[in-house]
């Protein structure tokens, strides 16, 4: 089933490249990037086997613009992994085609159409779909219906339904307010039922110091509140903002296009229902000095894990130096489970000496109950990066864990990263 998936997913980005030939001697702006990691890693496991692993992964992507006319767009993303030291997966390698689609904009920006492999992104909907979306606003009011086949990034397509089909209607006023209304469904058996939801967004702006979101989703097949976030910031002056914020979600209404026995099995009770309160303060009582306090609340209804309160502050300062930013945080977190509980301290530096960028950032947490045996966890993580213009940048990590998950967990990223702009003709 693997080979198969990979080998259609090659064929399509092969045939959609030479498809794209002439329309990139046609376009205005070409643009192509690479992004390539390498992953090494070693793992001592305080329970469980050790493992060693060394995956490679690449990202490509190519954007043409202005294909053929002013209002046409192309664009393909792709990624692929090969191990090289042990499977890091059930298949090595692997791949996916993630996007592949042309968009249509016209009536100068107030309509577009888009056609093939994409990312949705509209209201509650936030979909991989192998389909269409038609987006037509009439002066402050608009809507988009879109629809086609779930794309499961490469590796849960079983997972998913045959279909999904979802439109949204909004109002807007620009810089002030937005509002949208959403319905979606998907045909599939998903606990015995299809997915069917409906959610509303908000966004308001009444003055240059206030700023309201919130989103709410209605689960239609379960008949139940799957959840809902509501986040108000407020800037006394340029020096304080202060964010008030709630969000609550089901386990069971929220993910039951994906509650199946070994979902369910590995997480909370599926009838929990959690309830998050929180609050934010930043100050920056000087030009180089920032200071930053929060506090939560997450209520379970489950006894276990129950209520858990976090408390943190934060301080950064800005040096004029060679280092960039230096910061400290402590963090409190009490819990009705013992085991929930701990203290936590963090501090971090970055420093940037020419076409070079450095930073060291260190984490020791206190558990208020030994797990595995242990009570502490620490956690080191230093990189480094070079970057000589806009189109080329190499850069690495260096991290090491020791926790009573782990013994001793050491992990090494490298990461070079290319793009490339070809103008042809006139720029967009």
């Amino acid at each position: 089933m693997f080979t198969r998936r990979l080998l259609r997913d090659s064929l399509s980005m092969a045939v959609l490249l030479l498809g794209l030939g002439p329309l990139t001697a046609l376009a205005s702006e070409v643009g192509v990037s690479s992004f390539t990691t390498v992953h090494i890693f070693q793992q001592d496991q305080a329970l469980g086997p050790d493992v060693e692993y060394a995956p490679l992964y690449e990202h490509l992507a190519l954007d043409l613009w202005e294909a053929g006319r002013p209002e046409i767009s192309f664009h393909l993303y792709g990624w692929g992994r090969f191990d090289l030291g042990e499977d890091s997966g059930a298949d090595s390698p692997d791949g996916h085609l993630s996007s592949a689609h042309g968009v249509y904009d016209h009536r100068k920006g107030a309509g577009r159409l888009r056609m093939g492999r994409f990312l949705l992104s509209e209201g509650t909907a936030l979909e991989a779909l192998d389909g269409i979306q038609v987006r037509e606003s009439f002066g402050q009011m608009g809507f988009s219906l879109f629809g086609g086949k779930p794309n499961g990034d490469g590796g849960s397509e079983g997972e998913r339904g045959d279909s999904i089909l979802g439109t949204r209607a909004y109002f807007l006023s620009p810089g002030r307010l937005e509002v949208g209304l959403n319905y979606l469904t998907e045909d599939g058996d998903f606990a015995g039922d299809e997915r069917e939801e409906a959610g509303g967004d908000l966004w308001l702006r009444p003055t240059s110091t206030l700023e309201l979101t919130g989103h709410v989703l209605y689960n239609l097949s379960t008949s139940g509140l799957a959840s809902g976030d509501l986040a108000l910031r407020v800037r006394t002056s340029d020096a304080v903002e202060v964010t008030l914020s709630s969000e609550n979600y089901s386990y069971e209404d929220l993910f039951q296009a994906v509650t199946n026995p070994a979902f369910l099995g590995t997480s909370p009770a599926p009838g929990d229902r959690v309830r998050i309160y929180s609050a934010a303060l930043d100050w920056h009582p000087a030009g180089r000095l920032a200071f930053r306090g929060a506090v939560k609340n997450i209520l379970h209804d489950e006894d276990d894990p129950g209520r858990i309160s976090r408390s943190e502050m934060g301080l950064d300062f800005t040096p004029d130096s060679l280092l960039e930013k230096v910061g400290l945080r402590a963090a409190v977190q009490t819990a009705d489970q013992p085991e929930n509980e701990y203290n936590e301290m963090r501090g971090f530096a970055m420093a940037a000496i020419r076409d070079f960028r450095f930073s060291l950032d260190a984490q020791a947490i206190l558990y208020g109950e030994r797990i595995s045996g242990e009570d502490t966890a620490l956690q080191v993580v230093g990189s480094a990066g070079w970057s000589p213009d806009r189109t080329f940048a190499l850069s690495g990590d260096v991290r090491f864990t020791q926790s009573p998950v782990y013994e001793e967990d050491v992990a090494v990223v490298l990461r070079a990263t290319y793009g490339l702009g070809t103008v042809i003709g006139e720029k967009r």
